[in-house]
């Protein structure tokens, strides 16, 4: 091996009894060169050639190895929280980027968890969870999909008389359109979409009935349930095997509103305003102005701790997934909302763009927004809302304003789920994205269905940021996750969202323009002179164009 030392070539051996061994003084003045001494010391002591000395580097490197698996070995055996802080799981919060693994291992406490710190956790209240699917005219697979996701939570937690658990759960899905009329009989009748709901109930709730028992032996069970007649149409009660509800509620389109905000507008109301309310309301009317603090505490803390998972009709997502966002607002108070990673899902061309568009639009935009400011939007097929937020001054009343004018319909009805996140957001509440919790979603596997997606989202996500910015400077002083920084960030966002596929487009006829016209040059044998100013022409108009 040769090397070159002062423009003199020299071998390894050289390189030792020079460099290493006599520390030349030309090399003493920066820190690399010592680092490079002080690695090389030890191997010009080596010879390679023997097995002797090849053993001792190879015994070296592993002892190093298990020196960092036994000094690291306690890792195994902490006991975290499922949402852990950066300051409680490491001494430093930086870490090396040339030795990242070795400098997570090294850099994490012992104890990371206090006694205090445990009791503080296990000590907070048990917590109420609604969730509130909304259906319309859902395939088959979609269907099983959000009822297989249903019955799974119930199995993870289950209900037991005489036994409170840190987590209770009401499973609503609230169906669109579900009657039709039908020539010659009295009345209207469930449609097809409708019946195809209760068979699948009906499949799935056999399957669990049965998964824990010896196969081709049970019979399918048929699940207990009940119908009620109702002012909106009927409604369905079935007890899931492991003693949760689940409530279908079927919507006559003639007795009240159909799509999805009102929908929404329906649980809220139904949920909150009734369910979770009405017992306090009926206390302070027979308890009077005794004990009003009492219970104004009571109704605060209840509100604070009864979520609304809202989902979609093919939503598909695991337990795990919704004990983190449960987490994530147990755990910070003034977090109104959270949402999980969505995937979608399906096959084609349309498919794998999206597959793209999501893990930019969605994840990548989204973890910025929530280390910036605040996240902007947590879509609906997969959100955790915290009922205090959502029964806050002008949020819940505000958001059942029916549309009137052109921006209503825009804003409020195109997209629900970012409206709804724009009013918790003007009332001070964060809402945040948990990157964990995964849940998956069926995207439009054809261009129509896509495009009619798009051209809904679009417009609905311009004007509600519209919205906020033209009260930048009351949010930047309600919230105080929303600087006006960060509002200069999202207004930065919208000037690029509206110039950037003019600008491709522009640059992309621009190109083309120019290949053409070299090959109408060539074709009519012009000078080059002649053909250079028709190109030269033809870009300064171009730019002027462009900056109009």
């Amino acid at each position: 091996y040769r090397t070159s030392l002062n423009g003199t070539s020299i071998n390894f051996i050289g390189y030792c009894s020079q460099v290493v061994d006599g520390r030349t003084p030309n090399l003493n003045g920066s820190v690399f060169p010592q680092l490079v001494l002080d690695v090389t010391h030890t191997l010009c002591f080596l010879d390679m050639s023997k097995m002797a000395d090849i053993g001792l580097l190879t015994g070296s490197a592993v002892s190093w190895w298990l020196g960092l698996v036994l000094a690291t070995v306690h890792l195994w055996y902490l006991s975290l929280y499922r949402i852990q802080r950066t300051q409680d799981l490491f001494i430093r919060r930086l870490y090396e980027g040339g030795f990242l693994e070795q400098s997570l291992l090294l850099n994490t406490r012992f104890d990371i968890q206090t006694t205090a710190k445990r009791k503080q956790f296990t000590s907070l209240n048990p917590v109420k969870v609604f969730l509130c699917a909304t259906m319309w005219h859902e395939t088959y697979n979609e269907m099983m999909k959000i009822l297989i996701s249903i019955f799974r939570l119930d199995k993870y937690r289950p209900k037991k008389e005489g036994e409170t658990s840190d987590v209770n759960f009401e499973a609503h899905i609230y169906f669109d359109d579900a009657f039709r009329e039908v020539p010659g009989s009295r009345g209207r009748h469930v449609n097809e979409y409708a019946e195809m709901l209760v068979e699948i109930i009906r499949e799935v709730y056999g399957t669990f009935m049965n998964i824990d028992k010896t196969l081709f032996k049970n019979q399918e069970q048929i699940p207990d349930q009940k119908i009620v007649t109702t002012p909106y149409g009927g409604r369905l009660v079935v007890t899931m095997p492991h003693g949760n509800s689940i409530m279908v509620h079927f919507k006559d389109k003639e007795l009240i509103r159909h799509k999805k905000r009102w929908s929404q507008v329906m649980y809220l109301y139904y949920l909150l305003g009734w369910k979770v309310s009405t017992k306090y309301f009926e206390r302070w009317g027979k308890g009077g102005s005794e004990g009003m603090g009492e219970r104004n505490k009571e109704f605060e803390k209840e509100k604070h701790n009864t979520y609304i998972l809202a989902l979609d009709g093919d939503t598909d997502f695991q337990p795990a997934a919704v004990m983190l966002l449960i987490d994530r607002l147990k755990t910070y108070p003034n977090v109104g909302a959270a949402c999980g990673r969505i995937h979608p899902t399906g096959s084609g061309p349309m498919v794998w763009y999206q597959k793209f568009e999501y893990a930019v639009g969605h994840w990548l935009q989204k973890t910025a927004e929530h280390v910036f400011g605040c996240v902007l939007c947590s879509p609906g097929c997969f959100s955790l809302f915290r009922a205090a937020a959502l029964m806050d001054n002008n949020v819940m009343k505000k958001y059942t304003i029916k549309s009137s004018k052109a921006q209503h319909y825009i804003q409020y009805d195109q997209g629900e789920d970012r409206w709804l996140c724009t009013l918790l957001l003007k009332q001070g509440w964060r809402v945040e994205y948990s990157a964990a919790a995964d849940a998956y979603t069926n995207a439009p596997e054809e261009f129509k269905e896509f495009y009619n997606q798009r051209r809904r989202w679009v417009p609905s996500t311009m004007a509600n940021i519209v919205d906020l910015l033209g009260s930048a400077t009351l949010i930047s002083q309600k919230n105080p996750s929303m600087s006006r920084p960060y509002m200069v960030y999202q207004l930065f966002n919208l000037v690029s969202f509206i110039l950037v596929p003019s600008t491709v487009i522009l640059m992309i006829a621009g190109q083309a323009c120019s290949w053409f016209l070299l090959f109408f040059c060539q074709i009519h044998k012009l000078s080059s002179r002649n053909g250079i100013k028709i190109l030269l022409f033809y870009h300064v108009s171009n730019v002027m164009q462009f900056a109009t």
